[in-house]
């Protein structure tokens, strides 16, 4: 043992090369045992005397061992429920990885793509569009488990219950059991699984389409004696309720009048102003006649709040009358009688005929006043007359712009009755007493034919001659003839057509065909087709008969029909062949028809027969031989 008795440092310096000659040795044997870094969760047990911990005798991964740490996981597999439950049977290290370093993540998965199912919790709707972390975290979890687990690893996939609550809070403040009676993961406003008709209060008529909140009201404060764990301002409460009546939900306008009354007695579901179960019968006021239709507003007070201009009273110790809702136009005339003596309830408009008796008054009505309405006696200036004048002009108007107050009055019955302001009495034997006898024609004419001008009526002419009445047609070209005349010097009053006229004293007189024809016929009417024209173009035939010869016997550019025909007939003619043409008739010719050797034209677009010019060369007319 020489070494050993070196000096003291020699025997320092020894003893440190052996123990770094130990040390070298032995961290290969560590790597060949260990295969990494544990991570930072189980750093704890770290060293070859902790493999055990995890490891069995041949090196195994041992799940019972990871459940004697991680109680939390028994705690599921116990439960029946959740992945670790429904994946019991396979190793642990087929999702968890050690010894891959101190920052290493054990859990070996791709969120993205895990199937969710596998959890007890399938993700279908909205609830597949929310990123993990939402529900995955520490404040949605109950479990004090993994409540103390999450302290050490705030990360965790642990503890969350399958509940809605267990994430989403209660807007209903724990009034409804369970959220999925009525709502889907697809919508959270589709209610798809909740009818109103399960509950104690079926919806119909205008319920059926009122929103929620109308009536489940919101709750703005946490409800006493409910646990503050999420009960969120802004929820909505659904029980509570009383259904018995309706006023918890509506307010009654009746105030305390009706406070005893159902109000389903009078209204119905349908519709608040629909009333079709009140009968009015039951009442001391049966409604008959127009107060079937009248709105209940018009009469019952209280409401002057909802209905504009409202202020009739109804409350009334009478209905005898009719005065507490209506007011008399006919004050103070009947003011002690019954509006019932002479109206209904059917029409107010109406007077009842077989009660009110007009001739009790002192102007019975006749014949065609039984058929006027009240009110146009009745009424001046829009406003009510109880005692109206008993003067016909008080009602009607005088057509006849006072043309006979002077000497008569106001006398209409003289000419007129009640049965119609037409007829009149007015006969013609009483107008053949006036200045204008009625004869002939003008006995059958109606009187406004010659009492109308334009829009009034005219009953006095201070002149009576024809032309007062009728139109001068001849444009007073006759007056030269006429000197002192009237009209009757040619015309009767039986009829326009002429009677007298000589018309001869014209200068032309009328003989053979002229005396059949009509005036008009030469006569023109201008286009107005009234004015008739007295005078002509002339005496010329030409002036009234068209040139049938097409000019062949004008001379100077006017044709003299009187030279070859007589006004007794056009085809009695007096031409003289052998005199006034150059060629006369001879042998055979005397018996030829004139049409044999004149023949019709055209020119022009008018037919004619030809007379002049022709050849008098005998081939003009015969051809191959005399006998043609």
């Amino acid at each position: 043992m020489a070494w050993l008795s070196v000096d003291p440092l020699s025997r320092f310096v020894r003893s440190a090369m052996i123990i770094g000659c130990w040390l070298a040795g032995i961290a290969p044997a560590l790597a060949q045992i260990s295969p990494g870094d544990l991570s930072r969760y189980h750093v704890s047990l770290e060293g070859m005397s902790n493999c055990v911990q995890c490891h069995e005798e041949r090196m195994e991964i041992s799940g019972n061992k990871c459940l004697s740490c991680h109680t939390e996981i028994q705690s599921v597999r116990n439960a029946r429920r959740g992945l670790h439950f429904k994946s019991a049977g396979e190793a642990c290290t087929s999702c968890h990885k050690e010894h891959l370093g101190r920052n290493a993540r054990i859990t070996q998965f791709d969120e993205s793509s895990f199937d969710h199912h596998r959890a007890d919790f399938a993700l279908a709707g909205k609830h597949a569009e929310v990123k993990c972390v939402q529900c995955h975290a520490l404040k949605n979890i109950k479990d004090p488990n993994i409540i103390a687990l999450a302290a050490k690893r705030p990360s965790t996939h642990l503890g969350l219950d399958r509940s809605c609550l267990s994430c989403h809070s209660d807007w209903h403040h724990g009034t409804l059991p369970r959220c999925e009676q009525c709502h889907s993961a697809e919508s959270w406003t589709t209610l798809t699984g909740f009818s109103h008709a399960s509950t104690k209060f079926p919806l119909d008529g205008k319920h059926s389409s009122v929103v929620c909140e109308r009536c489940h009201e919101e709750l703005k404060q946490k409800a006493p004696g409910k646990p503050p764990a999420r009960l969120r301002p802004g929820g909505i409460v659904f029980n509570g309720k009383s259904f018995a009546d309706c006023v918890p939900c509506h307010t009654s306008p009746h105030t305390n009048r009706l406070a005893k009354t159902a109000c389903a007695l009078c209204h119905t579901a349908d519709g608040w102003t629909i009333r079709t179960k009140f009968d009015h019968a039951r009442t001391v006021f049966p409604l008959t006649g127009k107060h079937v239709q009248v709105v209940c507003e018009k009469c019952h007070a209280g409401f002057t709040a909802r209905v504009a201009g409202v202020t009739v009273q109804f409350e009334t110790k009478s209905f005898s009358d009719c005065s507490p809702c209506h007011r008399s136009p006919h004050a103070p005339t009947f003011s002690k009688q019954f509006c019932s003596t002479c109206h209904a309830a059917s029409d107010w408009k109406k007077t009842l005929s077989n009660k009110f008796d007009h001739a009790m008054t002192l102007f019975p009505l006749r014949d065609r006043h039984t058929a006027v309405k009240c009110e146009q006696c009745h009424q001046v200036n829009k406003k009510r007359v109880m005692k109206p004048s008993a003067d016909c002009i008080a009602c009607h108007p005088d057509v006849h712009r006072g043309a006979f107050v002077e000497r008569y009055g106001s006398a209409c019955t003289r000419c007129h009755t009640e049965r119609g302001f037409v007829p009149s009495t007015y006969t013609a034997a009483s107008h053949n007493k006036s200045k204008f006898h009625l004869r002939g024609a003008h006995g059958a004419t109606p009187c406004r034919v010659c009492h109308q001008r334009g829009k009034e009526l005219v009953f006095r002419f201070a002149d009576h001659t024809c032309s007062s009445c009728h139109a001068d047609r001849h444009q007073r070209r006759f007056d030269k003839y006429m000197a002192g005349k009237n009209c009757d010097a040619c015309h009767s009053v039986e009829s326009w057509e002429v009677r007298s006229f000589d018309h001869g004293a014209t200068g032309f007189a009328l003989q053979g065909k002229h005396a059949n024809a009509a005036c008009n016929s030469c006569h023109q009417k201008t286009a107005q087709g009234e004015t008739v024209l007295l005078t002509t173009k002339g005496s010329a035939c030409a002036s009234c008969h068209a040139d049938a010869h097409a000019g062949q016997f004008a001379v100077n550019g006017a044709t003299e029909c009187a030279r070859c025909h007589l006004p007794r007939s056009w085809n009695q003619l007096f031409f003289k062949h052998d005199v006034q043409s150059s060629f006369p008739l001879t042998g055979a010719h005397r018996t030829v028809d004139c049409r044999g050797c004149h023949h019709p034209e055209e020119q022009q677009g008018k037919r004619f027969i030809r007379y002049k010019p022709l050849s008098a060369r005998c081939e003009a007319c015969h051809q191959g031989g005399t006998k043609q």
